[in-house]
């Protein structure tokens, strides 16, 4: 176990990363200024990046076989897969001219 001297040590080195490096680059880069929000992925250099996400859609893509998808079920009135409910709200949102409030 370590004593308090080596404890106390490695939380002031602690303190002084993070108040020092940490939170200085978190402040300076996570702000989105262009869009708003905040950025979270970075390459070693401090760029921002992007990533593939797999977002998960509710009630699943396999229940639409017999039932169809809840969401679209709900709200179209007809059985449907996940697929072509997504389609169904990219389609209408083009078509109000609201695509860039659904896509990113």
């Amino acid at each position: 176990m370590p004593s308090s001297a080596e404890i106390a040590s490695l939380a002031d080195a602690m303190e002084q990363y993070l108040t020092r490096h940490l939170l200085p680059f978190w402040q300076d880069h996570a702000p989105d200024r262009e869009q708003g929000g905040f950025l979270c992925h970075f390459d070693r250099n401090g760029r921002p990046t992007v990533f593939d996400v797999a977002a998960r859609i509710g009630g699943g893509t396999n229940v639409h076989l017999a039932l169809g998808h809840p969401y679209g079920n709900a709200l179209y009135r007809t059985a449907m897969s996940s697929g072509r409910r997504v389609a169904l709200e990219i389609r209408n949102a083009s078509e109000q001219g609201r695509l860039a409030e659904i896509v990113t």
